[in-house]
């Protein structure tokens, strides 16, 4: 019968494998075991795993680059809509020909647009890096 020959071979490999039977796909003689393929399988699964957080580290540091670049969009947005503010409060102030002086150039007793220019050319400067109105 098959079935009693396949348990005699499986006694059989009990006994040469000291108690641990080992067989192939067939079910017949015992396979031979592959030494050094569990440790090649951990190196390219490290391999991998390495490129794949290179990977989100040069992500991360995109996404830094363009929060910051994002954050300078918007306060130069907010230090743009305070000066438009300050003009149309201050319809008769003359912006136009003051905004090619330097902010340092204003004295406070200026007039009201003399003194809207420089404190908003002073914000710019202190907030946005490298900035100039």
């Amino acid at each position: 019968m098959p079935g009693n020959r396949l348990l005699l071979s499986c006694l059989s490999c009990v006994c040469q494998a000291g108690g641990v039977a080992i067989h192939g796909r067939n079910g017949g003689a015992p396979r031979q075991r592959h030494a050094g393929a569990t440790l090649m399988e951990v190196l390219v699964t490290l391999v991998i795993l390495s490129i794949g957080i290179l990977g989100l580290a040069g992500l991360q540091t995109r996404a830094l680059v363009y929060s910051q670049s994002a954050l300078y969009r918007s306060q130069a947005t907010a230090l743009a809509g305070d000066i438009m503010d300050r003009v149309r409060a201050n319809r008769g102030g003359n912006y136009a020909t003051l905004l090619t002086e330097a902010a340092s150039s204003y004295s406070s007793s200026g007039t009201q647009a003399q003194k809207d220019l420089n404190d908003w050319k002073k914000q710019i400067e202190a907030t946005l890096p490298s900035g100039q109105a």
